[in-house]
């Protein structure tokens, strides 16, 4: 967009005016991610393994979710709590009443409120009360009549001859309404879980409720608490609950009202879904039908993505009673029939959105750098404008407030960044509001129009004043680190005994660190994108819906990445589906080489003392705890680093081990063999030791237990024992190399400097030759009279012997060295 210098426009975005200055306006950007990795407690982790028989990820998982005895796993995986209907409040007393008045056939009239779990409690109400017999008068307001009970509706069902009254999802803060219907000669009972009025006045009614007399207990949805109330009032009457979907209610409007899923909450989905499958409800059956779902696969996301917003559509922008009738209607003809009208209204509401959110981004584009945004219109539909702040917030990581403007007031929603407590912020505001209420995460707010740019500012100033800086960036947070190798159906098939997840027991978010993203596929006219996450020579298959939004990286840059693992399920086949929810910058920590205090030439004199393998060093250090699984050296070192331990890997040949290494892992630190068996205390202040390649032999590897105190890890597999073993096989079998070093010892006679001859010993190639096989041939040489070296003065004297090698003490040895190594690694190749 090109401003004059000196204009000071007036922009009309979608039917309203913001000034702005012209050095404001600007692209809006969202903002890196900062990833979150866990702190790994090893012991919990490891009892996991040992007691459960999870793989090592899982027990990860787990212990990152505060579940790491097996008896909290346990409990968590089989997802069968009950509700604790001891924190129902008037529980007892409300399934009394309601078993008198089925009696008495008393007319009961049940009013909900317009979103899902309003409609779905009204159903669980209506449907389960009338079957104990009672007779039911439901209804829902629409969205024009405003939230919960009103005194309008109050009279109306006293007139229509109703005796009882419940309101449900609505009521806690309904003082006047029930005083009202008490007058008019009604009962109230009122079944809800929203937070009281802030001057602490309850209506005088019985009051059934899931944290009312405990804020601490788990919250429950008004569906759930409506399910209780139908259950125990069966009870008191004596009779079985009647079967009219109360599982799968409580189900949807569980997930559809953000319910944390944890407790008794989690079980109720858990059952929910599996109930949904083959519910009995017309109205859920012909929704399942016609958004397309595959009834036997049911998941979370079908209920909080698909069949929620069809309900919730019918409040947004049609009439709520059409989501009620269909969720009542015992006719599968006129179930289909409301199904595909609310399918026309959840399209119409995606399009409404869809405008709303382009109008409310071109507004933010004018004040891009603004702590919290305050976007407008007169064009934009009240049912839609929840979903924009929403969206806004979370694309840009910033709390938005958007507001319909209706003649001279406009209505809000408010949505906020996690952490961040928007209520407080409106409290700043409320001299300009004329009502507003909600919570920390969201919010709804009523002002007049001429107060809108004034709220404008002070939103953003307050936003700007309390918003704390380490919440300006949003957090991904990481249960477990993995590599491209372990990303597969196995892993995928483990993790879906968390679901069902949601809102207090996310989706598990792994880890691949330091990754490039490579041959990248457009998908969905070009939004969306699958890819290759490499790491090293593992690969795996990768998609990132959104892709603007989620990758924040360039391609083949290294990269840290976070998503999901799915099981997708197409065309009858399942398949792991790695989705991406962020790709960030990485930067590979360097790896810091850790050698004996000794270099080349003192290791030759060493070995010649004291040949590899003829005896341990002793040692005071403490044991080591050993791991109890192995996932792979690469894959162990990236899951202890993340976790903030020192990490020490230990592999054969460090020259020709780091060039693999390098880019793919950082932050930690390696050595050899060698290092451990000359000195062992090296390794003493490191945490955690990672056993990438495997030793040559039991006594080397039980010097390595003993350099604690901390963990030790056996991280070597197949690919590990080959590569030790090459080693091993150029330390040792000297036959191969004696000739050569002989030619070199000769040319190292004539010359002057005892550098140039110690590099000639070394030998010409990229890597010194090992210091364990020269010790070895200068033993064979020596002892045959073929040459002679002193190593302090670096002095080659050649003789003339040539004897048989088999005479040679040293060449014995060092075949039996080769060989015995060869057997050792050969017995490991069957276990790794």
């Amino acid at each position: 967009m090109n401003l004059a210098a000196d204009a000071l426009p007036i922009f009309s975005l979608m039917g309203v005016a913001a000034r702005v200055e012209p050095e404001e306006v600007g692209k809006l950007e969202t903002p890196a991610a900062l990833i979150d990795l866990p702190t790994i407690d090893e012991p919990q982790s490891a009892a996991l393994v040992t007691g459960l028989g999870v793989s090592p990820i899982m027990a990860d998982v787990l212990v990152s979710r505060g579940l790491g005895t097996p008896e909290a796993a346990t409990a968590f995986l089989s997802a069968n709590e009950p509700v604790d209907i001891s924190q129902l409040g008037d529980l007892d007393a409300a399934a009394l009443l309601l078993q008198n008045a089925i009696a008495e056939g008393l007319p009961i009239a049940v009013h909900g409120d317009y979103d899902c779990d309003g409609v779905a409690s009204t159903t669980a109400l209506t449907r389960g009360l009338a079957g104990l017999g009672a007779t039911v008068i439901p209804r829902v307001p629409e969205r024009t009549d405003g939230y919960g009970l009103s005194l309008k509706a109050v009279d109306e069902l006293a007139a229509s001859g109703a005796k009882v009254l419940i309101a449900v999802d609505c009521g806690v803060t309904s003082v006047e309404e029930v005083a009202r219907a008490r007058e008019l000669g009604l009962d109230v009972v009122i079944v809800d879980h929203h937070r009281p009025r802030p001057d602490g006045h309850l209506p005088e009614a019985l009051i059934v409720h899931p944290t009312l007399s405990n804020p601490q207990a788990l919250p429950m949805c008004a569906t759930a608490v409506a399910a209780e109330v139908v259950r125990h009032t069966a009870l008191k009457i004596g009779v079985e609950t009647p079967d009219v979907g109360l599982p799968e209610l409580s189900a949807l409007a569980t997930v559809t009202d953000v319910m944390p899923l944890s407790g008794s909450n989690r079980s109720l989905v858990k059952e929910g879904l599996k109930a949904l499958s083959f519910t009995r409800n017309p109205g859920l059956s012909a929704l399942i039908e016609a958004s397309g779902l595959d009834r036997a696969n049911l998941s979370v996301r079908d209920l909080g993505w698909t069949i929620g917003p069809r309900i919730n559509a019918a409040g947004r922008v049609r009439a709520a009673g059409a989501a009620l009738d269909l969720l009542l209607t015992d006719s599968p003809e006129r179930a289909a029939e409301l199904a595909g009208d609310l399918q026309a209204a959840n399209t119409e509401r995606r399009l409404l959105q869809q405008e709303a959110r382009i109008g409310a981004e071109a507004q933010a584009a004018l004040t891009p750098k603004s702590s919290g945004w305050v976007v407008s219109s007169e064009l934009w539909h009240p049912g839609v404008i929840g979903i924009v702040a929403g969206g806004l917030a979370s694309t840009f990581h910033r709390p938005v407030v958007a507001l319909a403007v209706s003649g001279e007031t406009a209505t809000g929603s408010v949505r906020s960044v996690p952490g961040y407590d928007v209520a407080a912020a409106l409290e700043q505001c409320s001299d300009l509001l004329e009502r507003f209420g909600g919570h920390a995460a969201a919010a709804g707010l009523t002002l007049r129009t001429e107060h809108i740019e004034a709220f404008r500012e002070r939103f953003n100033e307050v936003v700007r004043d309390t918003l704390p800086l380490n919440l300006r960036r949003p957090r991904v947070r990481v249960d477990a680190v993995v590599t491209p190798g372990e990303i597969g159906l196995t892993l995928a098939e483990e993790l879906a005994q968390l679901e069902p997840s949601g809102e207090g027991n996310p989706p598990v978010n792994l880890a691949v660190q330091a990754a490039r993203l490579e041959r990248p596929v457009r998908m969905g006219e070009g939004k969306h994108a699958r890819f290759a996450i490499s790491v090293g020579e593992m690969t795996a298959m990768g998609v990132a819906f959104n892709a603007r939004e989620r990758l924040q990286v360039a391609w083949s840059e290294p990269a840290d990445v976070v998503g999901n693992l799915e099981i997708n399920r197409w065309g009858g086949k399942e398949e792991p589906r790695f989705s991406v929810l962020r790709a960030v910058p990485a930067e590979v920590a360097r790896i810091e080489v850790v050698a004996a205090q000794i270099d080349w030439l003192d290791h030759v004199k060493h070995e010649l003392i004291n040949p590899s393998g003829s005896g341990a060093v002793a040692t005071v250090l403490p044991p080591r705890q050993e791991a109890a699984a192995v996932r792979g050296g690469v894959a162990t070192i990236s899951r202890l680093v993340a976790g903030g331990y020192t990490t020490l890997a230990v592999v054969a040949d460090v020259p020709r081990r780091l060039p693999g290494l390098q880019g793919v892992v950082g932050g930690f630190s390696v050595c050899d063999w060698a290092t451990v068996a000359l000195s062992p205390e090296v390794c003493a202040r490191f945490e955690r030791v990672v056993l990438l390649d495997p030793p040559t032999s039991p006594t080397l590897l039980e010097m390595a237990r003993t350099t604690g105190p901390g963990w030790i890890y056996r991280g070597w597999g197949a690919a590990e024992v080959r590569f030790a073993l090459k080693v091993h096989e150029y330390d040792t079998d000297i036959d191969s190399q004696l000739r050569p070093f002989f030619r070199d010892l000769r040319a190292a006679s004539g010359q002057r400097q005892g550098s140039e001859r110690l590099r000639t010993i070394q030998g010409p190639g990229r890597h010194p030759r090992s210091a364990v096989a020269v010790a070895g041939m200068l033993s064979v040489l020596q002892e045959l009279d073929v040459a002679k070296v002193d190593l302090d003065d670096i002095t080659v004297e050649l003789g003339k012997a040539t004897g048989d090698l088999d005479s040679s003490l040293s060449w014995r040895r060092a075949q039996a060295r080769l060989e015995e190594g060869r057997t050792f690694l050969r017995s490991l190749t069957s276990t790794a």
